[in-house]
């Protein structure tokens, strides 16, 4: 079942990341090429005479170049090769012929002097190639990314601190998961109501069936971290609790939880309800509960219990700043409700994890009410299809899904890289997917 323990971490514990295969790299070629990009896109700049000797931490923000830093290279791997459908093509600008063709001149991009390419990357973000125009906005969106999350002065120099000011560690769930013991066959696992994803809908779901004296198995392919490893570093932190990823032509970057708790514990509190005009148009396309008063009170159950309120808000200033125009110029505004039961909540680095326990979401309130209630919980489970059997009065019924487990390496490690994935068969008299729309269609194959 699991109770809650209380942690007494000053310095968020560290999450380190599973070790990157040796062929997900750039050639040595391939990494010159992106590195003299990336030293364009962030370029180090010599202050000279303008800061005075005691402006130590400056001259090192402005003399730094990603190239300089080695966890920058690290991170440019994982987004390229795990994050993206495919890595980004810098090799042929190495070459005489490619290079001709990329930047109009016969000298490789990495040779040229930094003005040069500057004026090379420029051209590609007024090209009139389409082409040239996204690899111009991937290049310069990664770089700057990556360089922001890994440079070693970039937040201490814009006063951002490791661990929000005052916010002391807060209890976390002792959460209890399935191990799936070794073997070749797959493994099967036999309940009522099978929930694939942990977050928002998922854990509301298992907490109401649980009690309703079900069997419920909540599966989700993110592992969950505590309240002492928040909030995470900024290198490790994404690829540990979000999805990244983009669509295939680059032109949009997708970021969603994928941990224990969905979106959940990496969102910043906000609890809007859905808004009249689209339970309107749900309603309209044959679904009428929408837009019923059961659904409105569904609403204000769920933030009754998450303690949803606009009490004790402090706003930052860039919001001070929208109150007053707004005030000024005569528009209506209004105070977004948090999940934080009026509390002063001001820690501004919940999009990495709350550490003070604050944000009353699904490892907080919903998945330890389902536990109490005897629901079961598998963390790193990758579903990869919904089951169906098609003989039941000629209608197509869901009877569980399918799908990888990887073991946990340890608390402080995701998936464990050196043991052989299981795969897994849940049957189960209701299916619930609640893995969020990027991952409803893709992870899960459903037949029509």
């Amino acid at each position: 079942m699991g109770s809650l323990i209380e942690h007494a971490a000053e310095v968020p514990l560290a999450a380190p990341l599973a070790p990157l295969a040796p062929a997900n790299d750039f050639t040595p070629t391939q990494w010159s090429v992106f590195l003299a990009i990336a030293d364009t896109v962030i370029p180090a700049i010599d202050a000279g005479g303008l800061l005075s000797a005691r402006d130590g931490l400056e001259k090192k923000y402005y003399g730094e170049q990603p190239s300089d830093i080695p966890a920058f290279r690290e991170l440019i791997r994982r987004m390229l090769f795990e994050g993206c459908p495919r890595a980004i093509p810098t090799s042929s600008g190495a070459y005489s012929a490619g290079s001709l063709v990329l930047t109009g001149r016969t000298s490789a991009i990495n040779n040229q002097p930094r003005h040069v390419r500057g004026q090379i990357l420029l051209s590609w973000s007024q090209s009139r190639f389409s082409a040239l125009r996204l690899l111009q906005r991937q290049l310069v969106f990664i770089t700057k990314q990556c360089w922001a999350r890994t440079s070693p002065t970039f937040c201490s120099y814009a006063g951002i601190p490791r661990v929000p000011i005052n916010c002391k560690v807060a209890k976390g769930y002792d959460f209890s998961f399935l191990q799936i013991p070794p073997g070749e066959v797959p493994e099967v696992i036999e309940t009522d109501v099978v929930i694939v994803g942990s977050g928002c809908g998922g854990a509301v779901s298992a907490r109401v069936l649980a009690e309703a004296g079900l069997r419920v198995l909540v599966v989700d392919k993110g592992y969950y971290w505590s309240p002492e490893y928040f909030p995470m570093e900024q290198d490790t932190g994404p690829i540990n609790l979000l999805m990244n990823g983009t669509t295939d032509d680059g032109s949009v970057i997708i970021i969603a939880g994928q941990t224990w708790g969905g979106g959940g514990t990496i969102n910043w509190s906000a609890s809007l309800q859905l808004p009249g005009y689209v339970r309107r148009e749900w309603a309209n396309t044959g679904l009428p509960y929408f837009t019923s008063s059961a659904f409105q009170d569904s609403f204000e159950r769920v933030s009754e219990a998450m303690s949803v309120s606009t009490e004790n808000l402090r706003h930052s200033k860039p919001n001070q700043k929208l109150i007053k125009g707004c005030q000024r110029v005569g528009w209506s505004h209004a105070e977004v409700p948090q999940n934080c039961g009026g509390e002063d909540h001001f820690c501004g680095q919940c999009g990495m994890g709350c550490r003070s326990g604050g944000k009353k979401g699904p490892t907080q309130v919903w998945l330890p009410k389902a536990s109490a209630a005897g629901a079961t919980f598998m963390e790193g489970f990758d579903v990869t299809r919904v089951t169906f059997d098609d003989s039941v009065r000629g209608e197509r019924k869901a009877t569980g899904v399918e799908g990888v487990w990887r073991p946990r390496a340890s608390e402080a490690v995701g998936f464990d890289a050196n043991s052989p994935p299981r795969k897994v068969i849940v049957r189960a008299k209701k299916v619930i997917v609640s893995g969020g729309q990027f991952n409803l269609r893709s992870s899960c194959y459903v037949p029509v």
